[in-house]
């Protein structure tokens, strides 16, 4: 007996096995009579078997009118009962369903595919329905996946407001975005499947013909080089030009050139700006020479046509005043003396404002030696009281020997209009006025130095308030100079201000150990000066509170002599911080975040760029600026720092204020009730710093941000976070928002709301902690 046909069987069998698809073998009553090994593997369980159970309970959905013998024709059948691939629902022996694609087929002959399991089941019918059972499980979410990506892709493009036109290998659109669309008036519908030269780069700016063999876009499609075009053309749907910034690249299958996207943004509205900017630009160019010119002459008028007269008057007043041969009664006698002071007076106030102008414009400059402040001090004295005459005021001073490097000249001329800005002194000469309701108005004004730390302060105190406008100028413009910071503070109980002026040591050995015997802290020295009558009659007063409280180390005062109590310095001295800490201190190089990041996960950020100290016009937005104006902008120190992962971006700010507590409190309740540092336009703005991983963290890239208005320290602390990739953020939300479990919009999922709650918290820690001893209350 041959075994050809056993052969035939067996090799048809592997066939069947090898087949990458399930095949099931159904027979008139619905019933799987036989399954290769995909379809075992498919939708076998352990322990179930596939052949004996119903076609429909593994394909519920299938239709039944398929299985041989129906009776009603399938409909989407062909005539030798083949159908089309269909989508379905299968479910294995045990239950679980997943996706296939189902082809089914009949089989009339008869013959048994699978002649093992024909025997096995004792089968011998004369149709048969073969199906072809492919498992889409993983095809489906592969699609989905596509699905989506393609649904993104697009949403970008619609939400890009560069125009990108995509175009096939002979220069036809395939794919318009709205941007692109609308920068050349046209719709996108109306592109589509059209050449793209014909339409938009025809014609040079000049109207001349533009060949499509010289255009970038040919270029690309041939080659498959890049292009960047700065000022092309292109030509809207209304015939009109628009200059654009233009890019070409390839698009590629593989290695196969399959066609081009060109990119574009619309010029017009930069092209516009540079040309208002050009126009502000001569406007104020020819405003500034305007006011070089009147400067030129306010200096030539005070230096030459009004000094001069002014020194020959005065000589001709003290030779007439002297009046050597006795011909003038006593009376015209003191008038010309009285004359003469004031002209002396003139002349020095003109000296200083000419001497402060020509500091302030360049045309010189300090001259820095190593001198003693003692000597500073007392010609600061000398030179006031050249200012507001003789027998205006009496002085309390206390001058230790303290080495600095300065320039003794225009430091003591500092002092000089200090010292006449709290005598109430003003420009002409004028006393001031009696006290309020009567009686002794106490003319002592105080002088103290001290050093603290690499600093020398100098404090200034008065019975008048002082802000002369001649004054206050001078000597913010020399303190400045000496890289130092001038302060003003209200004192209790008094109608004056308190002025303190801080300049570095420099190369200065500070304080000079006093000789053997004395006292380290010597008491203040009174300096001769003319005894004042009262306004109204009425006892002297007794003499105001020891100036050696403001020399205490540790910031405390003590009661005067009087039993007044002077004010605590620790508030000013925290202001002081900017400049006497180290910006490591401040701006640590790394700031570790333990529980800082979403879910209290660790963080670790590192500094990557610190900016120059500052003031608040230009690196604070005008709305914040404004609301922050209350309190005064002394000094803004900021510092940029990004995630292990360089993935966001952080500038954190210390703005040192003006402010003494009241304000600073009154500020803090306004924020508070206002809701101020949530609200969007008033958000903190960036430090990009150049060849960094911010350098594109501008203003469009601010996603969550955090302001503190501090009441302990004179500072208000804020941080500004954002995605280190240059994304723009369309919808930032605050910290306090960001952080709240369940936040879902971009900010929040990235994690930047705690980025910028936890670097604002630290650095406003480490703040505090440096602050501690200057602030602390006595004990």
């Amino acid at each position: 007996m041959s075994s050809r046909p056993s052969r035939g069987a067996a090799r048809l069998a592997a066939i069947l096995d090898a087949l990458p698809d399930g095949l099931l073998l159904v027979n008139c009553n619905g019933t799987v009579v036989n399954a290769n090994t995909i379809a075992l593997e498919t939708f076998e369980s352990p322990g179930t078997g596939l052949v004996g159970r119903g076609l429909l309970d593994l394909l519920p959905t299938f239709d039944s009118k398929l299985i041989p013998g129906s009776m009603r024709r399938a409909d989407g059948a062909d005539d030798q009962g083949r159908t089309k691939p269909t989508r379905m629902i299968a479910r294995r022996t045990d239950g679980t369903e997943f996706p296939v694609e189902v082809t089914s087929a009949n089989l009339e002959d008869g013959r048994d595919a699978y002649a093992s399991h024909t025997e096995r089941s004792g089968y011998t019918g004369d149709e048969l329905l073969m199906l072809v059972v492919r498992d889409l499980s993983g095809t489906v979410d592969t699609e989905a996946e596509l699905a989506r990506s393609q649904r993104q892709t697009e949403m970008i493009l619609r939400a890009a407001s560069e125009g990108v036109v995509g175009t096939d290998t002979d220069g036809r659109v395939v794919l318009v975005n709205p941007a692109a669309a609308q920068i050349l008036g046209y719709r996108a519908s109306d592109l589509g499947g059209k050449e793209l030269h014909p339409l938009a780069i025809h014609s040079k700016a000049d109207g001349t013909p533009f060949p499509y063999e010289d255009s970038p876009l040919a270029d690309t499609l041939k080659s498959g080089r890049k292009h960047r075009v700065r000022g092309q053309v292109l030509w809207a749907k209304n015939g009109k030009p628009v200059a654009v910034d233009l890019t070409t690249a390839p698009v590629r299958d593989g290695d196969q050139l399959v066609g081009a996207v060109m990119t574009f943004t619309d010029r017009r509205p930069y092209d516009e700006l540079v040309e208002k900017q050009a126009e502000v630009l001569d406007r104020e160019t020819k405003r500034y020479e305007e006011m070089a010119g009147r400067h030129a002459q306010l200096t030539a008028v005070l230096g030459d046509s009004l000094r001069g007269p002014l020194e020959e008057l005065r000589g001709e007043l003290g030779t007439l005043a002297s009046d050597p041969a006795g011909q003038l009664w006593p009376e015209a006698n003191q008038i010309l003396h009285h004359l003469a002071a004031g002209y002396a007076r003139m002349t020095t106030l003109v000296d200083n404002v000419l001497g402060f102008q020509r500091l302030a414009a360049g045309t010189e400059q300090l001259d820095k030696q190593k001198v003693l402040l003692d000597g500073v001090v007392a010609a600061g004295v000398e030179g006031a009281i050249e200012l507001i005459g003789p027998g205006r005021a009496q002085f309390a001073v206390h001058a230790p020997p303290i080495e600095a490097e300065v320039d003794a000249g225009r430091l003591a001329t500092a002092l000089a209009h200090l010292v006449a800005d709290v005598a109430g002194i003003d420009s002409t000469g004028k006393a001031p006025t009696a006290a309020p309701g009567g009686g002794y108005a106490d003319s002592t004004i105080v002088v103290a130095a001290a050093q603290r730390g690499e600093v020398v302060r100098i404090e200034v105190r008065g019975p008048y308030a002082g802000g002369d406008p001649v004054h206050e100028p001078i000597v913010r413009g020399i303190v400045a100079a000496h890289g130092g910071v001038l302060q003003t503070h209200e004192v209790p109980g008094m109608g004056g201000n308190a002025y303190v002026l801080e300049v570095p040591l420099g190369a200065g050995s500070g304080a000079i150990a006093p000789p053997q015997g004395k006292a380290s802290v010597p008491d203040p020295v009174p300096v001769p000066a003319q005894q004042s009558a009262p306004a109204d009659g009425g006892g002297r007063r007794a003499r105001r509170s020891s100036t050696d409280a403001f020399l205490e180390p540790d910031g405390k005062r003590d009661a005067g002599a009087d039993g007044e109590a002077a004010a605590p310095t620790g508030y000013a001295e925290a202001r002081g911080l900017w400049h006497s800490t180290p910006v490591d201190k401040l701006f640590p190089p790394t700031i570790k975040g333990d529980g800082a990041g979403p879910g209290g996960a660790d963080r670790v950020w590192t500094r990557v760029a610190v900016a120059p100290d500052s003031g608040c016009a230009k690196a604070l937005d005008p709305l914040l600026l404004k609301a922050v104006e209350p309190v005064g902008c002394l000094r803004l120190l900021r510092a940029t720092y990004t995630d292990a992962t360089t993935s966001s971006v952080t500038t954190v700010g210390l703005l040192f204020t003006e402010a003494d507590a009241p304000a600073m409190n009154a500020l803090r309740a306004r924020f508070s009730t206002e809701g101020l540092a949530d609200r969007t336009d008033l958000m903190p703005r960036t430090y990009p710093a150049e060849g960094t991983v911010a350098a594109g963290f501008g203003d469009r890239q601010r996603a969550s941000w955090t302001v503190r208005v501090l009441t302990d320290v004179p500072v208000v602390v804020y941080a500004v976070s954002g995605f280190a990739d240059g994304r723009a953020v369309a919808d930032p939300q605050p910290a306090g928002r960001a952080t709240v479990a369940g936040a879902t919009n971009a900010p929040a999922q990235a994690g930047l709301g705690h980025e910028a709650k936890g670097i604002a918290d630290r650095v406003e820690r480490g703040l505090r902690k440096t602050a501690q001893p200057a602030t602390e209350p006595p004990r």
